[in-house]
């Protein structure tokens, strides 16, 4: 058999932990999620599934879409972000061998 890996089970994620990357979600958000929740229960028993989903599959589309989008460009930021950092450090660095080249000048012109 396969080593028993020193690592527990992985615990089923519930929606509060994958919450809580985003920071503690105020409570408000979470009762008009709620609210929200409640509302599109009844109105699907009122509209029937397939009318429902109907309705809903140009709302989520576009949900999606908007999701998809604000990652990208937290992905560009972050992207840019590292690149500065570099650019920084490449400066610092070529800085430093500038004045350690001036230091050994000098001393070259006092020996």
């Amino acid at each position: 058999g396969r080593p028993e890996s020193p690592d527990p089970p992985p615990t089923p994620r519930t929606p509060q932990t994958a919450k809580c990357q985003e920071g503690m979600e105020d409570p408000r958000r979470a009762t008009n999620r709620e609210s929200a929740q409640r509302s599109r229960d009844e109105k699907r028993q009122r509209l029937g599934e397939d009318e429902f989903k109907r309705q809903n599959a140009a709302t989520e589309k576009a949900r999606r879409q908007k999701n998809k989008e604000q990652q990208e460009i937290a992905a560009v930021t972050a992207e840019i972000e590292v690149e500065q950092q570099q650019q920084q450090l490449a400066a610092q660095a070529q800085a430093q061998q500038q004045a350690q080249a001036q230091v050994q000048a000098q001393h070259g012109q006092l020996a």
